[in-house]
């Protein structure tokens, strides 16, 4: 994408879901009619699209949201997707894929052993301590999302942590077929050592995957 302003809107309408105008303008610092322009430059190329948003009075105000394509031309990874599903193909045992053991699909065993990899990778590169905090974990369970293009956040509630992931590299194969997510699920699981509900999913309509920790597994 050209224009850094328009990245950067792109950015925020993933992140926010939907945005108007003020929001948007807020948020950049830049005047309306700028933003205007660049929203319109958005529109041209189908990235982004707008309703009618909720307003008691006084001018009809707009929201503006990505579209398919718009979701489309953030990161996305699926070369790299089928590069890891062939391995493990290869590599899989025929027993195992008999048993399925303790996983719903033979896609599912083989998007965790994909994410025990992907984490190990990182585990090796970075190195860690398995005494780490959850704080800590949860820090480097975020750092490895982002490398892997997730684009997460973390959310802080009385109830407890939860990842938000604002992008899916693989988001149509998602789409297509659920099991892809389980590979998320594992991967957080695998790094911060707890267990992972996933309370928000693409899949489901949301707009972002989210997965609450649920810290009985190591503190």
């Amino acid at each position: 994408m050209e224009s850094d302003t328009r990245s950067q809107i792109v950015r925020l309408l993933q992140e926010h879901t939907k945005a108007t105008v003020d929001d948007l303008c807020q948020a950049l610092g830049l005047a309306a009619a700028t933003v205007r322009r660049h929203l319109d430059i958005l529109q041209r190329d189908a990235l982004v699209a707008y309703e009618r948003a909720q307003r008691k009075a006084g001018r009809p105000e707009y929201a503006f949201f990505l579209t398919e394509t718009g979701q489309e031309s953030l990161p996305k990874d699926y070369g790299r997707l089928l590069a890891l599903l062939l391995r493990e193909m290869r590599e899989v045992r025929p027993a195992e894929l008999s048993e399925v053991n303790g996983h719903e699909s033979v896609a599912e065993l083989l998007f965790s052993r994909i994410a025990r990899r992907v984490a190990s990778d990182h585990e090796h590169s970075n190195g860690h301590s398995g005494a780490d905090g959850l704080d800590e974990r949860v820090e480097r369970t975020a750092q490895v999302l982002e490398k892997e293009q997730f684009h997460p956040l973390v959310e802080h509630h009385p109830d407890g942590k939860r990842i938000r992931l604002l992008n899916c590299p693989f988001r149509t194969a998602a789409l297509e077929d659920p099991s892809v997510c389980s590979f998320d699920a594992y991967l957080i699981s695998r790094l911060t050592g707890c267990e992972v509900e996933r309370e928000e999913s693409i899949t489901t309509g949301h707009a972002s995957c989210v997965y609450h920790l649920i810290t009985n597994a190591k503190g």
